[in-house]
């Protein structure tokens, strides 16, 4: 039997002896069912839970000595303590999850809500940027490009002003009702009611084979690194293989991160042939844990497509597992960015289960074959182009396409998109909703 842990790397549950001691297993241990052992007692009130989060930031957060010395006890929640405990100059990411909302998300790929993905246009009205099959904004028919002017009777220049982007939209709770007014790219307004429910996730969201140049190219827009997504990915590079692609342009533009495991497995379909036993990342911990530091390296398979070059698209919100895919690729084939510069987030979090919320300090640094680490000012495209929300996904005529594939043709960028310091600039400069932890890696509604 095959065991993944449902996080980052390694997921544990943890008392305040075990937050000291426990070591965490591999990603996938080889291992055999056996009965369960009779789960300890374990004191799950506030001030245990606060006492254990204490001792685990004291030892595996990778800034452990940037923890200060506080009175647990004297906070009213887990999640108000973590708040005090980061090292706030860096970490906007350390996060308390709900155990059920992690499970559904990371294991299983499902999430109460909408189903959309906004983003700001730049000209900073708030588009639809994606929807997601089979959800609700799927079912009230909207689409990418679509503008937001009213959440619940709210325009989104009162949202922004009031503050109001942690509570306008209710809980993430299945029935919950959101008004929103719509106007569509042709021009019509329309009053759009939705009701929250569960919506999976296709993680393989858009995916095409088409012919240009006389290349055949394969398109993937690849949405989030989940659990689900080893399935996705089998099958699509299947179809790319069945139908001879020689050029893929894996489009990250949205994919804020994930499960590192999965990383990995697309980076062995990628390149993992003619890579294969070669470094695809180490995993750094801190400095009280090198038995815990891990080198993933690359492994063949059957469905990978033996590319000697893959072009990127990528913009602010790429980050996390797609910056340490696109790391891991640079020292063994050709990597090219189009779009933006990347998130910055070198780094990746632990998963520690505690009666019913799991946490998830930031506890390594990520590197690559040739040492590269440390990107926290993001990866700089070598070529810009526009998210161009008003064209579809997958379309040609899409400006990060559009450029990629020109970059595909000529060798290099097209006259308006060579990667000037204003465009650089331009690409970390667009409005974005305040969101942090899990809620920003997830970025959808």
């Amino acid at each position: 039997m095959r065991n993944r842990s449902f996080f980052s790397l390694f997921s544990s549950t943890i008392s305040l002896i075990a937050a000291l001691a426990v070591v965490p297993g591999c990603s996938e241990p080889d291992t055999e069912e056996v009965a369960p052992a009779p789960a300890p007692e374990v004191d799950c009130s506030t001030e245990a839970k606060n006492a254990r989060l204490l001792a685990l930031m004291k030892n595996a957060y990778l800034w452990y000595e940037k923890v200060p010395d506080v009175d647990p006890a004297a906070y009213e929640s887990p999640e108000a303590l973590l708040a005090d405990l980061v090292y706030a100059d860096i970490d906007h990411w350390s996060s308390i999850t709900p155990k059920e909302v992690s499970q559904a998300y990371y294991g299983e790929g499902r999430r109460v809500g909408l189903g959309i993905r906004t983003r700001y246009h730049t000209d900073d009205t708030l588009r639809l940027s994606l929807i997601y099959a089979g959800s609700p904004a799927d079912d009230a028919n909207l689409s990418r490009g679509d503008r937001i002017l009213e959440i619940n009777n709210k325009t989104i220049d009162e949202i922004e002003a009031e503050e109001l982007w942690d509570t306008i939209l209710g809980p993430d709770e299945e029935g919950v009702a959101v008004t929103m007014k719509i106007e569509h790219q042709g021009g019509v307004i329309e009053d759009i009611a939705m009701t929250k429910r569960v919506f999976e996730f296709e993680t393989t969201h858009t995916h095409r084979v088409f012919p240009y140049a006389g290349r055949t190219v394969g398109y993937l827009l690849f949405d989030r690194f989940l659990s689900t997504s080893d399935a996705e990915l089998e099958t699509v590079f299947t179809s790319f293989k069945q139908e001879g692609v020689h050029e893929l342009v894996l489009d990250l533009r949205y994919n804020g991160g994930g499960l590192i495991d999965v990383a990995h497995h697309l980076a062995n379909l990628i390149a993992g042939n003619q890579s294969e036993g070669e470094l695809f990342t180490k995993i750094l911990h801190n400095d009280k844990h090198p038995d815990w530091n891990k080198d993933q390296l690359f492994s063949a398979s059957e469905t990978a497509l033996d590319l000697k070059r893959v072009f990127v698209i990528a913009t602010g919100l790429t980050a996390s597992s797609s910056e340490l895919l696109i790391n891991g690729l640079f020292p063994h084939i050709e990597v090219r960015l189009i779009g933006e510069t990347t998130y910055g987030k070198p780094v990746g979090s632990g998963a520690w289960t505690d009666c019913d919320i799991v946490i998830r300090p930031i506890s390594f640094r990520m590197a690559n074959a040739e040492g590269r680490a440390d990107y926290f000012a993001g990866l700089r495209a070598d070529c810009f182009a526009e998210d161009d929300i008003d064209r579809p996904l997958g379309d040609e005529t899409e400006s990060s396409l559009a450029e990629a594939l020109h970059f595909m043709s000529y060798g290099s960028c097209s006259l308006h998109a060579a990667p000037t310091d204003l465009y650089a600039a331009a690409s970390r400069a667009r409005k974005t909703i305040p969101r942090r932890g899990l809620d920003a890696e997830i970025d959808a509604f």
